[in-house]
Parts: structure tokens; C-alpha cells; sequence
């Protein structure tokens, strides 16, 4: 099935009431879902306002949502980091490259959780950080967006300054939960990990040692206190039994919590110093979607200061496998591992519908019709949406509706001119009489024999023509 606008069609199905508005509604977000899953669109935060959409590669928004009634930042915003990611490969660990955003497509929320694809290659994402800081503190700002680990049923957005946490739906449809993980005021992130396999967020606030767990089905905030100083970022395995968190009493460390008992099961110190503990809203942080390992950045003062090292650690032996000194311009603001996944693309909303027995084959086909989209795909001609329709439709049409196109009668011709859809773009301040006399004109016109009765691109060519520029 051809693609079409959905909100065009959907409004057109429901003002002729062939399908239910709420009906409508759940096939619309089930779209907007598989086209996420399918990479198709990607989430954005507005960069001055306090706004999350979906886009489509082309850039066009798709869908989105007002989280509140934010103004920017009053004296703007200061970098405190490049706006690149570091790339690992998921299979074996080692580092890669240091590539900029901009250069990446996503976030998405794809079937195995947050994603971005870049030169081919799917990455698995469980954070995406503002870059910035405001220049002057106040009630709000930055706001950076946490993806799920897998299938998830929300995404969350967090507002630093506030200290508030949302919970929003996949596909933008509404606000789910608002709470409150710390007091407002701080410039450091909530670091928060989203296990979908137990339908529970794991966070840490930034200035306690406390690890905060929500569960989902309540959306209630459970305070855990660990003796681990302060806790920083931290990770979950994908079947959410493990935690990892990046602490420290001084030397940074990762530890590894087991999420049924709440109990360490282990430890392993890392090179340098954290860059929470100078000026950071957090420190990186990130796990393989097969689990295996974990790359974390911290820094060393050699052969600068705040140096970058990118280390990587074994899960299962909770040994660091590599560090990596990178140089200050290329310090990330995120890591990822590639996933080794592909792609598939998404139906069409036109084959939801039909996928969901909301309306019969027919009944669509005639939608489209109207929408002048059933099988044409490039760009439509500015002429009279019915001619536009026929020229579209092709040899699926009768031989009257064809002959029509081809050889227009007088009753065809009159119903060109009283048309409402009629754009008479080339000549938008004709009158009436104007019209009629240029579509009679237009009657007497035979086309050559030659001419298919399915070269509609060739009529309306010469239509255009006749108009004139």
C-alpha cells in the first residue's frame, strides 16, 4: 500500500465516520510506534524550548509534546563539553571513534530499546545529554532525555534544575508521570537507567548516595541509601538483575548490585578522576546491548589536565579490559556500543488500517483516491485534485473514468469548473467566466490516438502548458 499522509487520512475516515475516532487514535499511535521501532523517526528536545517531538529523516515534526512554559535561559548557554559520541564496537570492546551528533541519526526507541544509527551500523543509547549549561542559573534547564533498554512503555525526560522527572509516552501522546527526585537548584544530571524487562527505573540524584528505584506500575519513588559516597551514573543489564554504578569515597570504582537483594556482588576501580566531582553534570557511562561490557570515561591530569580516558571492563570478570587517553577537543557526551541489528521498515498507515480490520479494502482505496495518493508517489500537480486523481490512479480506474481523462465530455468539464478542490494556481484571480471559457476550450482538445490512456503525467504536462506560467 502507497504511503499517505495519516492525519490527512485519518481526518478524512473520520468526517465520513468509516472509522471511530478512538479507534483511529490507537491506530495512529501504533503507527507512530512501529515507525519509531523501525528507526523512521527520531526523538528531538528543543534546543529553547521546553519541547520533545518525533521527526522523520526529512526533518518534517511527526508528532509532539509541550512538557511546560519554559522561556531559554536568560544569558544563553555555555558549552561544558563538544557535542560528539564515542563509539565502541559491541562484540569485542574496543573503542572506536569520536564522531559529532549532528552526524548521527536518532535517538529512537527502537525494538531493542534506545538507538542511533550511524553509517549503517545501529548503536545502542540509554542517555542523551544537553551539551550545555545555562550561563546564568535558574529554575530550569538543561533537559536531557533517558531511553529504556529494551520494548519500553514510556521514555523519560528529566529537568536538572528542577530536580523534576517525566515519564512520557513512546509516542508522545501525553505526560504519564511527574515526580520529584530532588530539590531544585542543582546543575548536575539525574542519572537514570530503565530496565524494560522489570518495568523499573533505577536513579541516582547527583548529590547523595541514595539510589532511587520507581516502578513503573505505581510510578511511586523508593529511596535506597548505599555506602558508596557519592553515587554518580549508573547502568542496567538487560534483563535488569544487575546494576552498575560509577561511585566513589575517592578513587572512582564501578559496582556491581544485584537488583533482587539490593546487595553488592562486586567491584572495580577505575584509572583518573571523576568529572562530577569538578564541573560535569555526570560522568559517562554505558553497557553493550549484549551485556558483556561496560565503557565508562573518566580523567587524568597527564599529559593535561582533565585529559579524557576512555576505559572499557568486562561484566562478567569485572576486569578492565582497555583505557584510552583521547584528547581534550574530543571529550564525548556520550558512549555507545554497536548493537549488530538491522532494521525493518514499518507498514504504512494504510496498511494498519487494514492490518486491524478498521475498514475494508475498497472503503480505502477510495480514501486515497480522494486524497489523490493511491499509487502515484512523486510530486502531485498543481491542477484540479479530481484530474490529479485520475491522471494517479492509473489502469486502476474505469474506461470511463479514463476516456474522461483522456478526452474530457462537457459533464466532466463542468464539474472541473464548479469544483471547490480546483487550485487554478497559475491563474489564481480568474473569474468564473474566465474558467468556463478556458475548460470549454479545453473540451474541444482531442488527444492523439497514441497517447495511453494511462500517460496521465502527459495531460496534465500539457495542461500546465495551457494555463501558463
Amino acid at each position: 500500500m502507497t504511503a499517505a499522509d495519516p492525519y490527512a487520512l485519518a481526518q478524512l475516515l473520520l468526517r465520513k465516520g468509516l472509522v471511530s475516532q478512538a479507534h483511529l487514535l490507537r491506530a495512529l499511535q501504533y503507527y507512530l510506534l512501529r515507525r519509531l521501532g523501525a528507526g523512521e523517526l527520531a526523538y528531538r528536545i528543543s534546543r529553547d524550548q521546553a519541547q520533545i517531538g518525533l521527526d522523520a529523516h526529512d526533518g518534517r515534526p511527526q508528532n509532539g509534546l509541550d512538557l511546560a512554559d519554559l522561556p531559554p535561559p536568560p544569558r544563553g548557554w555555555v558549552p561544558y563539553s563538544p557535542d560528539v559520541m564515542a563509539l565502541f564496537d559491541g562484540e569485542t570492546g574496543q573503542f572506536q571513534q569520536v564522531v559529532a551528533r549532528q552526524s548521527l541519526w536518532g535517538p529512537y526507541l527502537g525494538e531493542s530499546g534506545g538507538e542511533f544509527s550511524y553509517e549503517g551500523r545501529l548503536y545502542a543509547v540509554g542517555a542523551w545529554l544537553d551539551e550545555r549549561l545555562p550561563a546564568m542559573d535558574g529554575p530550569h534547564w538543561p533537559l536531557d532525555l533517558y531511553l529504556p533498554n529494551g520494548p519500553g512503555e514510556s521514555v523519560a525526560v528529566t529537568d536538572r534544575a528542577s530536580g523534576k522527572l517525566l515519564l512520557i509516552e513512546p509516542t508522545l501522546t501525553k505526560i504519564s508521570a511527574e515526580l520529584t527526585m530532588r530539590p531544585a537548584g542543582s546543575r548536575k544530571a539525574i542519572n537514570v537507567a530503565y530496565a524494560s524487562a522489570t518495568r523499573t527505573l533505577y536513579a541516582t540524584d547527583g548529590q547523595s548516595p541514595d539510589l532511587v528505584v520507581i516502578r513503573l506500575q505505581t510510578h511511586e519513588l523508593e529511596r535506597l541509601y548505599q555506602d558508596v559516597g557519592l553515587a554518580s551514573n549508573l547502568v542496567v543489564s538487560l534483563d535488569g538483575h544487575q546494576l552498575y554504578m560509577l561511585i566513589g569515597h575517592g578513587d572512582p570504582a564501578i559496582q556491581a548490585v544485584r537488583t533482587g537483594d539490593m546487595q553488592a556482588t562486586g567491584r572495580v576501580l577505575l584509572p583518573g578522576k571523576r568529572f562530577s566531582d569538578v564541573d560535569d553534570p555526570t560522568d559517562l557511562l554505558a553497557i553493550s546491548a549484549n551485556g558483556r561490557f561496560l565503557a565508562v570515561m573518566t580523567y587524568q591530569d597527564e599529559p593535561a589536565m582533565f585529559t579524557p580516558i576512555l576505559s572499557v571492563i568486562d561484566t562478567a570478570t569485572l576486569q578492565l579490559l582497555s583505557t584510552s587517553p583521547i584528547k581534550k577537543e574530543e571529550k564525548p557526551v556520550g558512549l555507545a556500543f554497536s548493537t549488530g541489528g538491522r532494521l525493518s521498515p514499518a507498514p504504512s498507515f494504510p496498511d494498519v488500517l487494514l492490518g486491524r480490520e478498521l475498514l475494508s479494502q475498497g472503503a480505502l482505496s477510495d480514501a486515497l483516491r480522494e486524497l489523490g495518493i493511491l499509487a502515484a508517489e512523486g510530486a502531485k500537480p498543481e491542477l484540479d485534485s479530481d484530474v490529479a486523481m485520475l491522471a494517479n490512479q492509473g489502469p486502476a480506474g474505469s474506461p470511463a473514468e479514463l476516456q474522461a481523462l483522456v478526452k474530457p465530455d462537457a459533464a466532466a468539464t463542468q464539474r472541473l469548473v464548479e469544483s471547490a478542490n480546483f487550485k487554478w494556481s497559475a491563474r489564481p484571480n480568474m473569474t468564473q467566466a474566465d474558467r468556463q471559457s478556458l475548460m470549454n476550450a479545453a473540451n474541444d482538445i482531442k488527444l492523439p490516438s497514441e497517447v495511453s490512456n494511462t500517460n496521465g503525467a502527459f495531460v496534465m504536462n500539457w495542461m500546465r502548458d495551457f494555463l501558463g506560467d
